[in-house]
């Protein structure tokens, strides 16, 4: 098996923000298949990195069905062959996390991220969202509408201290530190139920330390 590194800056931080959510579903397939080891964004969303293992042949195909590439996200890209000669690669496959843990770490990033539009596309379109203070949301329009107006956390980050995964099910405990939309600083603790299906939360239940934030 060879490793490989892809690297590539993004044409327009707008485009980029349009396609990510079909790009990290994407990626998730193929870190499934075993061929996608790591991905992220570099520092100041100025590009970012992909660690193929596979043939050459296998990770061109990956990167040309990408929808960072079909759609022009990906530009100045260069792939590398990588002899790695100190540590393994992190387990891919059946070895790691599947999809839907990826999925459930990818809504964390983008919801910090500010990206409304961004978050509801990891919702499947019917999905149910139960939340402490608030009526339940049903479907991608409810949720949108919370993300816009109703949330009342101004900006944050979310900690994910610990995932248990069982089939379709992933359970999440972290801690998040922000500023509520009062001005407010915040810090709790968090538990998160998600339900998913081809990789998108179909449920979340969400349960805090602390009442209504």
């Amino acid at each position: 098996m060879t490793t490989f590194l892809y690297a590539f800056d993004y044409a327009s931080l707008e485009l980029r923000q349009l396609h990510r959510p079909a790009h990290l579903r994407y990626l998730s397939r193929r870190a499934d298949q075993g061929k996608v080891v790591l991905a992220g964004p570099l520092p100041a969303d100025n590009g970012g990195l992909i660690l193929f293992e596979g043939t050459r042949a296998e990770v061109e195909e990956c990167i040309a069905e990408d929808p960072y590439t079909v759609a022009g996200v990906a530009r100045n890209a260069t792939l590398r062959e990588w002899d790695i000669v100190i540590g393994d690669p992190p387990a891919t496959g059946d070895a790691a996390h599947t999809g839907n843990a990826t999925t459930v770490r990818n809504y964390y990033s983008t919801v910090d991220s500010g990206s409304p539009e961004q978050v509801v596309a990891l919702f499947a379109p019917e999905a149910v969202y139960r939340r402490p203070g608030y009526d339940e949301f049903r479907g991608r329009q409810d949720l949108l509408l919370f993300y816009r107006e109703h949330r009342i956390i101004r900006h944050g980050v979310h900690t994910v201290e610990n995932l248990v995964e069982d089939g379709d099910a992933v359970v999440v405990e972290g801690s998040f530190a922000g500023v509520l939309v009062s001005g407010e600083d915040v810090t709790l603790r968090f538990a998160d139920a998600f339900r998913l299906t081809d990789q998108l939360i179909v449920e979340r239940n969400t349960y805090f330390a602390a009442p209504l934030v």
